[in-house]
């Protein structure tokens, strides 16, 4: 209000936001407002507005606001599925997320939603560092990858961008694809048996063979049947046996 100057396009409006609660009144390069709007764009914390309006005559007054908290920043961040393999469609999810404003001015509940590939987003729900999701679908789950997406939120709406990571649903046993032996002929020699194996999806370097100490081959030294026994990296297991029958070492008479 002024007893000269009327209308708001007649006053100059100067104004700062910052942090501090005092200012020493230069506003040689505040900002400028012409309809008594301020700004308020990429502010995260408490902060004050100081105004300097000026009348037509050059006189001003000096106002500074009560401080304000301001937090247009949405939380942070990720998630992690436990396992790159399964052949489980119950899969166990660690998430971490925290407010990206000041802790001392923003304390509130953050909220997740969470969605299967392409699929729609789960509701809103407190946050939960741990949780076992279901990638089952309504026809049945298709072996290969499959993406797990998160998002979150604060407790006045800012919302993140959505995080994933993947893994790959696998329900085939690995095989045997080939049982080599060193000697093949008549002998009185041990006969060494190789397994070579083979997945779908899972790499050969992390089939691993459980029994055998982890041999791919097996030494025979009579004839006899050994069971190679292995597993993939979803949990998948097979067997395959080899047998040797041509080891001979009676002398003749």
């Amino acid at each position: 209000n002024d007893n000269i100057t009327k209308e708001i396009e007649n006053f100059t409006i100067k104004y700062l936001i910052n942090k501090n609660e005092a200012n020493d009144g230069n506003d040689k390069e505040w900002l400028i407002s012409t309809d008594g709007l301020f700004k308020l764009e990429n502010l995260l914390g408490k902060y004050y507005i100081h105004a300097k309006v000026y009348d037509e005559a050059g006189n001003y007054s000096l106002i500074t606001s009560a401080p304000f908290c301001l937090d247009n920043a949405p939380p942070t961040g990720s998630i992690h599925i436990l396992k790159d393999y399964t052949n489980s469609t119950d899969v166990q999810v660690n998430f971490s997320a925290a407010h990206a404003a000041d802790p001392e001015l923003e304390e509130g509940e953050i909220q997740m939603s969470y969605r299967i590939d392409d699929g729609d987003w789960s509701s809103w729900e407190p946050f939960a560092a741990a949780k076992v999701i279901s990638i089952a679908g309504t026809e049945g789950t298709v072996e290969g990858v499959h993406e797990i997406w998160v998002k979150y939120r604060d407790e006045i709406g800012n919302e993140s961008p959505a995080y994933k990571d993947t893994l790959i649903y696998d329900i085939t046993p690995p095989e045997a694809i080939n049982m080599s032996y060193s000697i093949t002929n008549w002998t009185n020699q041990s006969v060494l048996a190789t397994i070579t194996l083979s997945d779908n999806l899972c790499p050969v370097g992390e089939i691993i063979i459980t029994n055998n100490n982890g041999l791919a081959t097996y030494e025979f030294q009579e004839n006899g049947s050994f069971a190679f026994e292995f597993a993939d990296a979803a949990g998948n297991t097979g067997s395959a046996t080899a047998t040797v029958q041509n080891i001979e070492r009676e002398k003749p008479v």
